[in-house]
Protein backbone atom coordinates (compact mmCIF):
# COMPACT_ATOMS: atom_id res chain seq x y z
CA UNK A 1 0.00 0.00 0.00
CA UNK A 2 2.85 2.39 0.78
CA UNK A 3 4.16 1.91 -2.75
CA UNK A 4 0.68 2.57 -4.16
CA UNK A 5 0.28 5.82 -2.21
CA UNK A 6 3.73 6.97 -3.33
CA UNK A 7 2.70 6.31 -6.94
CA UNK A 8 -0.49 8.34 -6.42
CA UNK A 9 1.64 11.22 -5.25
CA UNK A 10 4.17 10.91 -8.08
CA UNK A 11 1.42 11.00 -10.71
CA UNK A 12 -0.09 14.13 -9.10
CA UNK A 13 -3.38 12.34 -8.33
CA UNK A 14 -3.62 14.09 -4.95
CA UNK A 15 -3.18 17.49 -6.57
CA UNK A 16 -5.84 16.75 -9.19
CA UNK A 17 -8.25 15.60 -6.46
CA UNK A 18 -7.80 18.80 -4.47
CA UNK A 19 -8.10 20.97 -7.59
CA UNK A 20 -11.23 19.13 -8.76
CA UNK A 21 -12.96 19.48 -5.38
CA UNK A 22 -12.17 23.20 -5.18
CA UNK A 23 -13.21 23.96 -8.77
CA UNK A 24 -16.29 21.70 -8.50
CA UNK A 25 -17.45 23.48 -5.36
CA UNK A 26 -17.01 26.87 -7.05
CA UNK A 27 -18.97 25.70 -10.12
CA UNK A 28 -21.81 24.50 -7.89
CA UNK A 29 -21.96 27.88 -6.15
CA UNK A 30 -22.06 29.67 -9.50
CA UNK A 31 -24.70 27.27 -10.84
CA UNK A 32 -26.85 27.61 -7.72
CA UNK A 33 -26.78 31.40 -8.20
CA UNK A 34 -27.24 31.64 -11.97
CA UNK A 35 -29.71 28.81 -12.74
CA UNK A 36 -32.63 30.43 -10.81
CA UNK A 37 -31.92 33.74 -12.56
CA UNK A 38 -32.47 32.03 -15.92
CA UNK A 39 -35.49 30.10 -14.54
CA UNK A 40 -33.82 26.73 -15.06
CA UNK A 41 -35.83 23.81 -13.61
CA UNK A 42 -34.60 22.43 -10.29
CA UNK A 43 -33.69 19.12 -11.89
CA UNK A 44 -31.04 20.88 -14.07
CA UNK A 45 -29.01 21.75 -10.97
CA UNK A 46 -29.42 18.18 -9.72
CA UNK A 47 -28.15 16.74 -13.02
CA UNK A 48 -25.26 19.21 -13.01
CA UNK A 49 -24.34 18.08 -9.49
CA UNK A 50 -24.48 14.41 -10.50
CA UNK A 51 -22.24 15.07 -13.52
CA UNK A 52 -19.68 16.79 -11.29
CA UNK A 53 -19.84 13.89 -8.83
CA UNK A 54 -19.37 11.25 -11.54
CA UNK A 55 -16.56 13.26 -13.12
CA UNK A 56 -14.45 13.05 -9.96
CA UNK A 57 -13.32 9.39 -10.34
CA UNK A 58 -12.85 9.96 -14.08
CA UNK A 59 -10.52 12.89 -13.36
CA UNK A 60 -8.51 10.72 -10.95
CA UNK A 61 -8.21 7.94 -13.54
CA UNK A 62 -7.00 10.41 -16.17
CA UNK A 63 -4.49 11.87 -13.69
CA UNK A 64 -3.19 8.35 -13.04
CA UNK A 65 -2.90 7.46 -16.73
CA UNK A 66 -1.61 10.72 -18.24
CA UNK A 67 0.89 13.48 -17.49
CA UNK A 68 0.63 17.10 -18.62
CA UNK A 69 4.15 17.93 -19.87
CA UNK A 70 5.69 20.85 -21.80
CA UNK A 71 5.51 18.59 -24.84
CA UNK A 72 1.76 18.01 -24.38
CA UNK A 73 -0.32 15.28 -22.77
CA UNK A 74 1.62 12.02 -22.54
CA UNK A 75 0.98 8.63 -20.99
CA UNK A 76 2.40 8.39 -17.49
CA UNK A 77 5.40 6.09 -17.22
CA UNK A 78 5.39 3.07 -14.95
CA UNK A 79 9.15 3.05 -14.50
CA UNK A 80 9.11 4.55 -11.01
CA UNK A 81 6.92 1.69 -9.84
CA UNK A 82 9.99 -0.50 -10.25
CA UNK A 83 11.99 1.60 -7.81
CA UNK A 84 12.24 0.67 -4.11
CA UNK A 85 8.99 1.50 -2.31
CA UNK A 86 10.80 3.35 0.45
CA UNK A 87 14.13 5.19 0.51
CA UNK A 88 15.28 2.97 3.38
CA UNK A 89 14.96 -0.08 1.12
CA UNK A 90 17.47 1.32 -1.39
CA UNK A 91 21.01 0.01 -1.16
CA UNK A 92 22.33 3.52 -0.74
CA UNK A 93 20.29 4.25 2.39
CA UNK A 94 21.45 3.17 5.81
CA UNK A 95 18.60 1.97 8.06
CA UNK A 96 18.55 2.96 11.70
CA UNK A 97 20.12 -0.33 12.80
CA UNK A 98 23.27 0.47 10.78
CA UNK A 99 23.72 4.09 11.87
CA UNK A 100 26.86 4.19 13.97
CA UNK A 101 28.98 6.47 16.09
CA UNK A 102 31.90 5.92 13.73
CA UNK A 103 34.08 9.00 13.26
CA UNK A 104 33.02 10.79 10.07
CA UNK A 105 36.55 11.06 8.63
CA UNK A 106 36.88 7.25 8.68
CA UNK A 107 34.40 7.17 5.79
CA UNK A 108 36.31 9.66 3.64
CA UNK A 109 37.67 7.05 1.22
CA UNK A 110 34.36 5.21 0.83
CA UNK A 111 30.90 6.34 -0.17
CA UNK A 112 30.28 9.11 2.37
CA UNK A 113 27.35 9.01 4.73
CA UNK A 114 24.97 11.93 4.36
CA UNK A 115 22.35 12.81 6.97
CA UNK A 116 19.33 15.04 6.37
CA UNK A 117 18.23 16.42 9.73
CA UNK A 118 14.53 17.25 10.19
CA UNK A 119 14.01 20.81 9.03
CA UNK A 120 13.16 23.02 11.98
CA UNK A 121 9.67 24.46 11.67
CA UNK A 122 9.01 27.78 13.38
CA UNK A 123 5.51 29.06 14.11
CA UNK A 124 3.53 26.04 15.30
CA UNK A 125 1.46 25.89 12.09
CA UNK A 126 0.25 22.31 11.49
CA UNK A 127 0.27 22.68 7.70
CA UNK A 128 3.75 24.18 7.80
CA UNK A 129 4.99 21.31 9.97
CA UNK A 130 3.53 18.81 7.49
CA UNK A 131 5.30 20.67 4.69
CA UNK A 132 8.58 20.67 6.64
CA UNK A 133 8.36 16.92 7.36
CA UNK A 134 7.50 16.16 3.74
CA UNK A 135 10.37 18.27 2.43
CA UNK A 136 12.84 16.49 4.76
CA UNK A 137 11.64 13.09 3.52
CA UNK A 138 11.69 14.15 -0.14
CA UNK A 139 15.27 15.46 0.10
CA UNK A 140 16.33 12.20 1.77
CA UNK A 141 14.63 10.19 -0.98
CA UNK A 142 16.11 12.39 -3.72
CA UNK A 143 19.64 11.95 -2.39
CA UNK A 144 19.14 8.19 -2.15
CA UNK A 145 18.67 8.02 -5.92
CA UNK A 146 22.39 8.75 -6.38
CA UNK A 147 24.11 5.37 -6.10
CA UNK A 148 27.45 6.86 -5.06
CA UNK A 149 25.98 8.33 -1.83
CA UNK A 150 25.05 6.56 1.40
CA UNK A 151 22.05 8.34 2.92
CA UNK A 152 21.22 7.83 6.56
CA UNK A 153 17.58 6.94 7.09
CA UNK A 154 14.98 9.49 8.13
CA UNK A 155 14.26 7.53 11.31
CA UNK A 156 17.88 7.70 12.43
CA UNK A 157 18.17 11.42 11.70
CA UNK A 158 14.82 12.13 13.40
CA UNK A 159 16.36 11.34 16.79
CA UNK A 160 17.86 14.83 16.70
CA UNK A 161 14.57 16.60 15.97
CA UNK A 162 14.11 19.62 18.20
CA UNK A 163 17.59 19.32 19.73
CA UNK A 164 20.19 22.08 19.65
CA UNK A 165 23.45 20.26 18.95
CA UNK A 166 26.63 21.13 17.14
CA UNK A 167 26.62 19.59 13.65
CA UNK A 168 29.96 17.94 14.40
CA UNK A 169 28.39 16.09 17.34
CA UNK A 170 25.46 15.00 15.19
CA UNK A 171 27.83 13.79 12.48
CA UNK A 172 29.86 11.84 15.01
CA UNK A 173 26.83 10.11 16.48
CA UNK A 174 25.42 9.20 13.08
CA UNK A 175 28.77 8.46 11.46
CA UNK A 176 27.93 11.09 8.84
CA UNK A 177 30.53 12.95 6.81
CA UNK A 178 28.01 15.55 5.68
CA UNK A 179 24.85 16.94 7.25
CA UNK A 180 22.00 18.86 5.64
CA UNK A 181 20.00 21.06 7.99
CA UNK A 182 17.61 23.97 7.67
CA UNK A 183 14.64 25.96 8.87
CA UNK A 184 11.15 26.64 7.58
CA UNK A 185 9.42 29.90 8.56
CA UNK A 186 6.22 31.56 7.47
CA UNK A 187 5.21 35.21 7.33
CA UNK A 188 1.77 35.92 5.94
CA UNK A 189 1.44 34.04 2.65
CA UNK A 190 5.22 33.66 2.21
CA UNK A 191 7.28 30.73 3.43
CA UNK A 192 11.06 31.00 3.80
CA UNK A 193 13.09 27.79 3.52
CA UNK A 194 16.76 28.04 4.54
CA UNK A 195 18.92 24.97 3.86
CA UNK A 196 22.65 24.36 4.15
CA UNK A 197 25.13 21.53 3.58
CA UNK A 198 27.74 21.24 6.33
CA UNK A 199 30.98 19.28 6.52
CA UNK A 200 30.40 17.26 9.69
CA UNK A 201 34.12 16.89 10.39
CA UNK A 202 35.01 20.59 10.38
CA UNK A 203 31.63 22.24 10.84
CA UNK A 204 32.24 24.27 7.66
CA UNK A 205 29.23 25.27 5.59
CA UNK A 206 29.81 24.08 2.02
CA UNK A 207 26.61 25.48 0.52
CA UNK A 208 23.59 27.42 1.70
CA UNK A 209 20.54 28.86 0.01
CA UNK A 210 17.32 30.56 1.06
CA UNK A 211 14.07 30.16 -0.85
CA UNK A 212 11.18 32.60 -0.42
CA UNK A 213 8.01 31.19 -1.93
CA UNK A 214 4.28 31.78 -1.78
CA UNK A 215 2.69 29.14 0.45
CA UNK A 216 -0.74 27.71 -0.24
CA UNK A 217 -1.88 24.35 1.17
CA UNK A 218 -3.32 23.34 -2.21
CA UNK A 219 0.09 23.80 -3.84
CA UNK A 220 2.15 22.32 -1.02
CA UNK A 221 3.20 19.15 -2.86
CA UNK A 222 4.24 21.06 -5.97
CA UNK A 223 6.33 23.42 -3.82
CA UNK A 224 7.97 20.45 -2.09
CA UNK A 225 8.86 18.97 -5.47
CA UNK A 226 10.39 22.22 -6.76
CA UNK A 227 12.48 22.87 -3.65
CA UNK A 228 13.58 19.22 -3.47
CA UNK A 229 14.69 19.25 -7.12
CA UNK A 230 16.74 22.41 -6.63
CA UNK A 231 18.39 21.27 -3.37
CA UNK A 232 19.17 17.71 -4.48
CA UNK A 233 20.30 18.74 -7.96
CA UNK A 234 22.63 21.41 -6.61
CA UNK A 235 24.13 19.17 -3.94
CA UNK A 236 24.29 15.62 -5.22
CA UNK A 237 24.82 15.32 -8.95
CA UNK A 238 28.35 14.66 -10.31
CA UNK A 239 28.87 18.41 -10.78
CA UNK A 240 27.23 19.27 -7.48
CA UNK A 241 28.64 20.84 -4.33
CA UNK A 242 28.93 17.56 -2.45
CA UNK A 243 30.77 15.66 -5.18
CA UNK A 244 33.14 18.58 -5.80
CA UNK A 245 33.97 18.59 -2.10
CA UNK A 246 34.66 14.85 -2.13
CA UNK A 247 36.81 15.12 -5.27
CA UNK A 248 39.08 17.60 -3.55
CA UNK A 249 40.05 14.94 -0.98
CA UNK A 250 41.84 12.67 -3.46
CA UNK A 251 42.35 14.51 -6.76
CA UNK A 252 46.12 14.69 -6.30
CA UNK A 253 46.56 10.98 -5.48
CA UNK A 254 48.12 8.53 -7.94
CA UNK A 255 45.61 6.25 -9.74
CA UNK A 256 47.12 3.05 -8.35
CA UNK A 257 46.52 4.28 -4.78
CA UNK A 258 42.84 5.10 -5.22
CA UNK A 259 40.08 2.99 -3.71
CA UNK A 260 37.30 1.87 -6.10
CA UNK A 261 35.08 4.66 -4.77
CA UNK A 262 37.82 7.26 -5.27
CA UNK A 263 38.23 5.96 -8.83
CA UNK A 264 34.61 6.98 -9.49
CA UNK A 265 35.37 10.43 -8.05
CA UNK A 266 38.39 10.67 -10.35
CA UNK A 267 36.04 10.00 -13.28
CA UNK A 268 33.80 12.86 -12.13
CA UNK A 269 36.87 15.12 -12.00
CA UNK A 270 37.70 14.11 -15.56
CA UNK A 271 34.13 14.93 -16.64
CA UNK A 272 34.48 18.44 -15.24
CA UNK A 273 37.63 19.15 -17.28
CA UNK A 274 37.44 16.71 -20.24
CA UNK A 275 41.09 16.40 -21.21
CA UNK A 276 43.38 13.61 -22.35
CA UNK A 277 45.57 14.31 -19.32
CA UNK A 278 42.70 13.55 -16.93
CA UNK A 279 41.36 10.68 -19.04
CA UNK A 280 44.34 8.33 -18.66
CA UNK A 281 44.57 8.30 -14.83
CA UNK A 282 40.79 7.90 -14.64
CA UNK A 283 40.98 4.86 -16.94
CA UNK A 284 43.80 3.28 -14.97
CA UNK A 285 41.99 3.84 -11.67
CA UNK A 286 38.68 2.44 -12.93
CA UNK A 287 40.24 -0.63 -14.54
CA UNK A 288 41.88 -1.35 -11.22
CA UNK A 289 38.58 -0.71 -9.41
CA UNK A 290 36.57 -3.28 -11.38
CA UNK A 291 39.35 -5.80 -10.85
CA UNK A 292 39.23 -5.26 -7.09
CA UNK A 293 35.41 -5.10 -6.93
CA UNK A 294 33.86 -6.73 -10.03
CA UNK A 295 30.28 -6.04 -8.85
CA UNK A 296 30.82 -2.33 -8.15
CA UNK A 297 28.40 -1.06 -10.80
CA UNK A 298 29.23 2.65 -10.56
CA UNK A 299 32.88 1.95 -11.38
CA UNK A 300 31.96 -0.31 -14.29
CA UNK A 301 29.52 2.25 -15.72
CA UNK A 302 32.14 5.00 -15.49
CA UNK A 303 34.72 2.74 -17.13
CA UNK A 304 32.32 2.21 -20.06
CA UNK A 305 32.22 6.00 -20.52
CA UNK A 306 36.01 6.23 -20.30
CA UNK A 307 36.29 3.62 -23.05
CA UNK A 308 33.71 5.54 -25.08
CA UNK A 309 35.84 8.67 -24.89
CA UNK A 310 38.74 6.81 -26.45
CA UNK A 311 36.57 6.82 -29.56
CA UNK A 312 34.48 10.00 -29.40
CA UNK A 313 37.30 12.29 -28.17
CA UNK A 314 40.27 10.17 -29.32
CA UNK A 315 41.73 10.36 -25.81
CA UNK A 316 44.49 7.76 -25.30
CA UNK A 317 42.84 5.41 -27.83
CA UNK A 318 43.26 1.66 -27.82
CA UNK A 319 41.75 -0.88 -30.25
CA UNK A 320 38.01 -1.70 -30.24
CA UNK A 321 37.03 1.12 -27.91
CA UNK A 322 33.31 1.07 -28.83
CA UNK A 323 33.12 -2.72 -28.43
CA UNK A 324 34.77 -2.53 -25.01
CA UNK A 325 32.45 0.32 -24.01
CA UNK A 326 29.33 -1.61 -25.03
CA UNK A 327 30.38 -4.80 -23.26
CA UNK A 328 31.26 -2.89 -20.09
CA UNK A 329 27.99 -0.91 -20.06
CA UNK A 330 25.91 -4.04 -20.65
CA UNK A 331 27.71 -5.77 -17.81
CA UNK A 332 26.87 -2.84 -15.54
CA UNK A 333 23.16 -3.01 -16.43
CA UNK A 334 23.11 -6.80 -16.06
CA UNK A 335 24.67 -6.49 -12.60
CA UNK A 336 22.16 -3.89 -11.37
CA UNK A 337 19.20 -2.95 -13.56
CA UNK A 338 18.16 -0.23 -11.09
CA UNK A 339 21.45 1.67 -11.38
CA UNK A 340 21.03 5.00 -13.16
CA UNK A 341 24.70 5.37 -14.09
CA UNK A 342 24.59 1.96 -15.77
CA UNK A 343 21.69 2.93 -18.05
CA UNK A 344 23.24 6.34 -18.66
CA UNK A 345 26.48 4.77 -19.88
CA UNK A 346 24.57 2.29 -22.03
CA UNK A 347 22.54 5.11 -23.63
CA UNK A 348 25.68 7.05 -24.57
CA UNK A 349 27.35 4.00 -26.06
CA UNK A 350 24.28 3.22 -28.16
CA UNK A 351 24.19 6.81 -29.47
CA UNK A 352 27.79 6.71 -30.68
CA UNK A 353 27.19 3.28 -32.20
CA UNK A 354 24.40 5.04 -34.17
CA UNK A 355 21.65 2.86 -32.71
CA UNK A 356 19.15 5.64 -31.96
CA UNK A 357 16.25 3.35 -31.06
CA UNK A 358 18.29 1.66 -28.33
CA UNK A 359 19.64 5.06 -27.26
CA UNK A 360 16.15 6.51 -26.70
CA UNK A 361 15.09 3.48 -24.66
CA UNK A 362 18.14 3.48 -22.38
CA UNK A 363 18.11 7.29 -22.06
CA UNK A 364 14.46 7.38 -20.98
CA UNK A 365 15.14 4.65 -18.43
CA UNK A 366 18.13 6.54 -17.00
CA UNK A 367 16.08 9.73 -16.58
CA UNK A 368 13.19 7.82 -15.00
CA UNK A 369 15.44 6.15 -12.41
CA UNK A 370 16.87 9.50 -11.31
CA UNK A 371 15.13 12.61 -12.66
CA UNK A 372 17.21 14.80 -10.31
CA UNK A 373 20.62 14.02 -11.86
CA UNK A 374 21.34 17.20 -13.81
CA UNK A 375 24.62 15.82 -15.21
CA UNK A 376 22.98 12.84 -16.93
CA UNK A 377 19.99 14.90 -18.00
CA UNK A 378 22.23 17.50 -19.65
CA UNK A 379 24.34 14.96 -21.52
CA UNK A 380 21.33 12.99 -22.71
CA UNK A 381 19.63 16.26 -23.70
CA UNK A 382 22.62 17.19 -25.85
CA UNK A 383 22.48 13.82 -27.59
CA UNK A 384 18.72 14.12 -28.13
CA UNK A 385 19.48 17.44 -29.84
CA UNK A 386 22.27 15.95 -31.95
CA UNK A 387 19.84 13.20 -32.99
CA UNK A 388 17.51 15.89 -34.35
CA UNK A 389 15.16 16.10 -31.35
CA UNK A 390 16.10 19.73 -30.75
CA UNK A 391 13.05 20.69 -28.69
CA UNK A 392 13.36 17.69 -26.38
CA UNK A 393 17.13 18.11 -26.09
CA UNK A 394 17.05 21.80 -25.20
CA UNK A 395 14.18 21.17 -22.77
CA UNK A 396 16.32 18.60 -20.93
CA UNK A 397 19.48 20.73 -20.85
CA UNK A 398 17.49 23.74 -19.64
CA UNK A 399 15.96 21.66 -16.86
CA UNK A 400 19.42 20.36 -15.94
CA UNK A 401 20.72 23.93 -15.59
CA UNK A 402 17.76 24.77 -13.34
CA UNK A 403 18.44 21.71 -11.19
CA UNK A 404 22.08 22.66 -10.70
CA UNK A 405 22.94 26.33 -11.29
CA UNK A 406 26.62 25.46 -10.68
CA UNK A 407 26.78 23.34 -13.83
CA UNK A 408 29.81 23.18 -16.14
CA UNK A 409 29.76 25.05 -19.42
CA UNK A 410 29.27 22.07 -21.71
CA UNK A 411 25.58 22.00 -20.74
CA UNK A 412 25.17 24.82 -23.32
CA UNK A 413 26.33 22.85 -26.37
CA UNK A 414 22.83 21.82 -27.52
CA UNK A 415 21.67 25.45 -27.55
CA UNK A 416 24.90 26.53 -29.28
CA UNK A 417 24.58 24.07 -32.16
CA UNK A 418 20.89 24.86 -32.58
CA UNK A 419 21.57 28.60 -32.89
CA UNK A 420 24.58 28.06 -35.16
CA UNK A 421 22.64 25.65 -37.38
CA UNK A 422 20.04 28.36 -37.95
CA UNK A 423 22.76 30.97 -38.69
CA UNK A 424 21.90 32.97 -35.57
CA UNK A 425 25.57 33.73 -35.06
CA UNK A 426 25.26 36.50 -32.46
CA UNK A 427 23.23 34.17 -30.26
CA UNK A 428 25.61 31.29 -31.00
CA UNK A 429 28.61 33.42 -29.94
CA UNK A 430 26.87 34.49 -26.73
CA UNK A 431 26.19 30.84 -25.88
CA UNK A 432 29.74 29.77 -26.83
CA UNK A 433 31.14 32.34 -24.40
CA UNK A 434 29.01 30.84 -21.63
CA UNK A 435 30.58 27.44 -22.24
CA UNK A 436 33.84 28.91 -20.89
CA UNK A 437 36.02 25.78 -21.01
CA UNK A 438 39.29 27.20 -22.40
CA UNK A 439 41.16 23.87 -22.29
CA UNK A 440 38.48 21.96 -24.20
CA UNK A 441 39.01 22.16 -27.95
CA UNK A 442 35.26 21.96 -28.72
CA UNK A 443 34.67 25.08 -26.67
CA UNK A 444 37.39 26.83 -28.68
CA UNK A 445 36.06 25.82 -32.08
CA UNK A 446 32.56 26.99 -31.10
CA UNK A 447 34.08 30.41 -30.42
CA UNK A 448 36.27 30.40 -33.52
CA UNK A 449 33.46 29.46 -35.90
CA UNK A 450 30.99 31.95 -34.40
CA UNK A 451 33.46 34.85 -34.46
CA UNK A 452 34.45 34.01 -38.04
CA UNK A 453 30.86 33.91 -39.27
CA UNK A 454 30.33 37.35 -37.74
CA UNK A 455 33.44 38.73 -39.43
CA UNK A 456 35.50 38.96 -36.23
CA UNK A 457 38.50 37.46 -38.01
CA UNK A 458 41.19 38.50 -35.52
CA UNK A 459 39.30 37.02 -32.57
CA UNK A 460 38.54 33.88 -34.59
CA UNK A 461 42.21 33.37 -35.41
CA UNK A 462 43.23 33.72 -31.77
CA UNK A 463 40.90 30.86 -30.87
CA UNK A 464 42.14 28.88 -33.87
CA UNK A 465 45.71 29.12 -32.52
CA UNK A 466 44.54 27.78 -29.17
CA UNK A 467 42.74 24.90 -30.89
CA UNK A 468 45.97 23.79 -32.57
CA UNK A 469 47.85 24.10 -29.28
CA UNK A 470 45.30 21.84 -27.57
CA UNK A 471 44.82 19.48 -30.50
CA UNK A 472 47.65 19.55 -33.09
CA UNK A 473 45.85 17.16 -35.48
CA UNK A 474 42.61 19.13 -35.35
CA UNK A 475 42.58 20.24 -39.00
CA UNK A 476 42.88 16.72 -40.38
CA UNK A 477 40.94 14.87 -37.68
CA UNK A 478 37.93 17.00 -36.70
CA UNK A 479 35.42 15.81 -39.28
CA UNK A 480 36.23 12.09 -39.19
CA UNK A 481 37.14 11.73 -35.53
CA UNK A 482 34.54 14.04 -34.01
CA UNK A 483 31.85 15.77 -36.08
CA UNK A 484 30.89 12.64 -38.02
CA UNK A 485 30.53 10.81 -34.69
CA UNK A 486 28.53 13.49 -32.89
CA UNK A 487 26.44 15.08 -35.63
CA UNK A 488 25.83 12.12 -37.92
CA UNK A 489 22.05 12.65 -37.74
CA UNK A 490 22.32 16.34 -38.73
CA UNK A 491 22.61 16.87 -42.48
CA UNK A 492 24.92 19.75 -43.31
CA UNK A 493 25.78 20.85 -39.78
CA UNK A 494 29.32 19.42 -39.85
CA UNK A 495 30.01 21.23 -43.11
CA UNK A 496 28.54 24.42 -41.67
CA UNK A 497 30.96 24.24 -38.71
CA UNK A 498 33.90 23.56 -41.01
CA UNK A 499 32.92 26.55 -43.15
CA UNK A 500 33.25 28.81 -40.09
CA UNK A 501 36.58 27.26 -39.10
CA UNK A 502 38.00 27.83 -42.59
CA UNK A 503 37.03 31.49 -42.28
CA UNK A 504 38.97 31.50 -38.99
CA UNK A 505 42.11 30.54 -40.93
CA UNK A 506 42.23 26.80 -40.29
CA UNK A 507 43.15 24.49 -43.18
CA UNK A 508 40.34 22.00 -42.66
CA UNK A 509 40.57 18.71 -44.53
Amino acid sequence: MKKFFKELRRRKVYGVAVAYIVIGWLLLQVAATLFPIFHAPEWVLQVFSIILFLGFPLALLLAWAYDLTPGGIQRATDTEADLPEDPEEKAGVLPESEASSQEPDQDRHKAPRVAVLPLKCQGGDAELEAFSDGLTEDITTGLSRFSYLMVISTNSARKFEGQSMDVRQVGQQLGACYVIEGKVRKSGATVRISIQLVDALTGTSLWAETFDREFEPAGMLDLQDRITSRVVGTIADPNGVLVRSMIDLSKSDEPETLTPYEAVLRFFLYQQRISAEDHLPARLALERAVTLEPDYVDARACLALIYLDEDRHMFNPQPDALDRALATARKAVDTDASNQLAYFSLALVYFYRKDLGAFYSAADRAIAINPLDAYSMAMLGILYAYAGEWERGIELTSKAMQLNPHHPGWYHFASFFHAYQQSRYEEALDIAQKIDMPDYFASRYALAASHAQLGHIEAAREHAKEILRLYPDFETSLKHDHLDKWLYAQDGLSEHIIEGLKKAGLNMA
